[in-house]
């Protein structure tokens, strides 16, 4: 008798431990899931870029053009409202990277609406994968082409004068901010392109909505 009271309490608390393990497990296993289902969606959106030759060649040329236009149409009356020793180039380039982030949302609002238009997203919904996968691919391909599009306008910008002060960390933590951004204007994207839904709709008051 006595042994029967001193291991009866062990056992549902075992059943307990066991029982614990088995959701953190289970928790786990959605969360790769999900992880890899966005991977193999982002993956298929940056594999249609190359088939677009036109569209990349818009979405890359169009803030070095703004930069150009500014820093060599405008720039003398840009300057001219520039305090002493402050150069207008080290603001505009930051300013033009910041409205390529911007207009990167809209490019998501676009593809989801595009995929809807296109059938896709009753195609997905039969597949064995989480609806969330859906949105999150998009986006981080869309987040992989905002550092593509980053990277070149900064470049040019070093080649036109811009001279960034700060220090390693200061990099690190402005580029950590910009992802930042593009992530949650991502999302607001994405949020438009599934409420209006068509691309007419989304070129006409998604455009009014960001700005």
């Amino acid at each position: 008798m006595s042994q029967q009271t001193l291991t009866a309490p062990s056992r549902p608390i075992a059943g307990r431990r066991t029982t614990k393990i088995e959701l953190e497990s289970v928790s786990r296993s959605k969360v790769i899931h999900v992880l890899a289902d966005s991977l193999v969606l982002a993956r298929r959106s940056l594999l249609k870029i190359p088939r677009m030759p036109d569209w990349l060649v818009g979405v890359t040329i169009m803030p070095v053009m703004f930069l150009l236009l500014f820093r060599y149409i405008f720039g003398g009356t840009v300057q001219a409202t520039m305090p002493a020793g402050e150069s207008a180039v080290n603001y505009l380039v930051v300013g033009i990277v910041v409205q390529g982030i911007v207009f990167g949302g809209m490019n998501t609002a676009l593809g989801l609406a595009t995929d809807a238009k296109e059938g896709l997203m009753d195609r997905f919904r039969a597949l064995p994968m989480t609806r969330v996968s859906v949105l999150l691919g998009r986006i981080l391909a869309d987040m992989a082409l905002a550092v593509f599009v980053t990277t070149i306008t900064f470049t040019v910008g070093l080649l036109v004068g811009f001279r960034p002060e700060g220090n390693l960390l200061d990099w690190l933590a402005a580029s950590g901010l910009m992802l930042l951004i593009a992530f949650v204007l991502s999302w607001v994207g994405a949020v438009i392109g599934l409420w209006l839904k068509t691309i007419e709709a989304v070129n006409s008051i998604g455009f009014t909505i960001i700005f």
